[in-house]
């Protein structure tokens, strides 16, 4: 953020919802909700066992497919970050060093919304995606 800083000056990117009414519950509820599709589309495309592709290639372009619908559809309500570390990151610099505390407000949705998001796409694929597919145990040959 720093180098960013010192590049950009006070051009650097706020990262906020662009209606600051919204409450930090939906702001939290919609990082969540759409940070569970991307894991989703990211792990069912990348593992051949999980994939409708037996290739990796089309899994890849899927998943960035998926990844862009998701930025696409809450990129304007929430910010679309997607990750904690850039939320508490970006919210936190420019409040300290830019003054500007508007966003501030949704600090606990973009830091904890992914990690629920995440938690609830690893749960899914857990219980219910690896239990569609006959998967060999360790051991088995």
């Amino acid at each position: 953020m720093y180098i960013s800083y010192l590049i950009l000056g006070n051009k650097i990117a706020i990262i906020k919802p662009d209606d600051l009414s919204y409450s930090g519950f939906y702001v939290f509820f919609l990082e969540a909700t759409f940070t569970t599709i991307m894991m989703l589309n990211i792990l069912f495309g990348k593992a051949a066992k999980l994939s409708l592709f037996s290739d990796m290639v089309p899994g890849i372009f899927g998943s960035l497919i998926g990844i862009n619908f998701c930025i696409g559809c809450i990129g304007k309500l929430t910010g679309a970050l997607m990750n904690s570390n850039l939320g508490l990151c970006n919210v936190l610099f420019c409040a300290l060093v830019l003054g500007t505390k508007e966003a501030m407000p949704f600090l606990p949705a973009f830091f904890f919304g992914p990690y629920v998001g995440s938690i609830c796409a690893a749960l899914f694929v857990k219980y219910v995606a690896l239990k569609t597919i006959d998967m060999p145990k360790v051991g088995d040959k």
